[in-house]
C-alpha cells in the first residue's frame, strides 16, 4: 500500500504540477527518499535503473515493483548492475572470454534476465576492442568480437534476449545513441567490413543484418519486424558470366522499413523513404521515395512520415487529447 505519492522527472515538466501533486526533479530523489516504486513512459526498465542507481537507489534494495509503460518485450524478471570489470568476471550472469591484447571499457553493466534465460556471453578474440558507456545485456544476448574488430556501443547500449552481434576479423561495428534492437536480432560482419547504424534507429524482432560489403543505416530509422539485410550473398557468385560481388546498402536519415523487407546487395534508399511490407530492394532510389514491390520501384516521390506518439500524449498528459482522433 502506497500512503504517499509524489512525482519525480528528469524533464521540462519539472516544477509543474500533476493531478494536484507538485512534479520535482529527480535529482531530488537523492537526500528525501528511502524507497521508490518506479513508473516508467519509456520501453525499457533498465536504463532507468542504471539513472537511479546514480541517485543511491539500487534494483531490489530500496527500488521496487518497477512498471513500463509500452510494449512489454523488455519487462524482465531480475536486474543486477555491476560496477566494475572484477564484478562482471565474478557474475555467473555473464560469460566472459578475452584474448589477448583485447580490451573493452564499461562504465556499469546491467544484467537482466528472464525466467529461463541463459546467461548473457560477452567474447573478444586477440587484440579487439569493445568500446561502450553503460551497458544493458540481457538473458542469451552476445556480443563476439573477432581478432583486430572494434565494437562501439554509443551512450546506453540495450541489447535485448536473444540477441547477436558479431564483428569478425579486423571489422568494425558502430552503434549510435539512443538505438533500439528487439529479441531475435543477429547483426553480423563477414572479415574486412562494417556496420554503422545512426542515433536513434529503432529495430523490430527477428532481424537479420549481414554485412558481406558496408551497411549504413543513417539516423532515426525505423525498421519493423522479419527485416532481412544483407550486402552480399556470402559465396562466390556467378551469372552468366558475371561475377556478383557484395555490394553496400545504404540508408540515409529517417527511412521506414516496413514489414518483411529484404534489403539485398546494392540498395540505397534517400533519407525520408518508406519501404512497403514485403518489398525486395536492390538498387537506388532518391530521397522522399514510397518504394514497393518484387523487385521494388519507385510508386510515389515527394512523399513524408513520422512516428506516431498520439497514443502516449493521451494517456499522459490530458491537455493533448483534443489532438487525438
Amino acid at each position: 500500500m502506497i500512503d504517499e505519492f509524489e512525482y519525480f522527472v528528469d524533464d521540462a515538466f519539472s516544477g509543474q504540477s500533476r493531478n494536484g501533486l507538485p512534479v520535482r526533479d529527480v535529482a531530488s530523489l537523492r537526500s528525501e527518499q528511502r524507497e521508490v516504486c518506479v513508473f516508467l513512459f519509456c520501453r525499457d526498465i533498465g536504463a532507468a535503473l542504471l539513472a537511479l542507481d546514480e541517485y543511491g537507489f539500487h534494483w531490489g534494495e530500496n527500488a521496487f515493483d518497477a512498471r513500463v509503460f509500452g510494449d512489454g518485450s523488455q519487462v524482465y524478471e531480475d536486474y543486477r548492475i555491476l560496477h566494475s570489470l572484477e564484478e562482471v568476471e565474478l557474475a555467473p550472469e555473464i560469460e566472459l572470454h578475452q584474448g589477448s591484447g583485447a580490451r573493452w571499457t564499461a562504465r556499469k553493466i546491467l544484467v537482466r534476465k528472464t525466467p529461463s534465460g541463459r546467461s548473457a556471453g560477452i567474447f573478444l578474440a586477440e587484440d579487439a576492442i569493445l568500446n561502450c558507456d553503460d551497458l544493458i545485456l540481457s538473458s542469451d544476448s552476445r556480443i563476439c568480437c573477432g581478432r583486430k574488430g572494434v565494437t562501439t556501443l554509443s551512450g546506453t547500449a540495450s541489447l535485448p534476449h536473444d540477441f547477436i552481434l558479431n564483428c569478425s576479423l579486423a571489422s568494425t561495428v558502430q552503434i549510435g545513441d539512443g538505438v533500439i534492437f528487439s529479441p531475435h536480432t543477429v547483426v553480423n560482419t563477414a572479415s574486412y567490413t562494417a556496420i554503422r547504424v545512426g542515433a536513434r534507429s529503432t529495430f523490430g524482432p527477428n532481424l537479420d543484418l549481414y554485412a558481406y560489403a558496408p551497411i549504413e543505416i543513417g539516423d532515426g530509422c525505423m525498421f519493423s519486424s522479419h527485416v532481412f539485410v544483407a550486402s552480399g550473398t556470402g559465396h562466390d557468385l556467378v551469372v552468366e558470366s558475371e561475377p556478383k560481388p557484395p555490394k553496400k546498402v545504404v540508408l540515409g536519415d529517417h527511412v521506414w522499413i516496413g514489414w518483411g523487407v529484404h534489403l539485398l546487395a546494392g540498395a540505397s534508399l534517400g533519407s525520408g523513404s518508406m519501404i512497403a511490407s514485403g518489398s525486395l530492394v536492390n538498387r537506388t532510389f532518391p530521397d522522399h521515395s514510397l518504394v514497393a514491390g518484387v523487385p521494388a520501384k519507385a510508386i510515389a516521390s515527394g512523399i513524408s512520415w513520422d512516428r506516431d506518439f498520439s497514443a502516449y500524449k493521451k494517456l499522459f498528459y490530458p491537455e493533448f487529447q483534443s489532438e487525438v482522433r
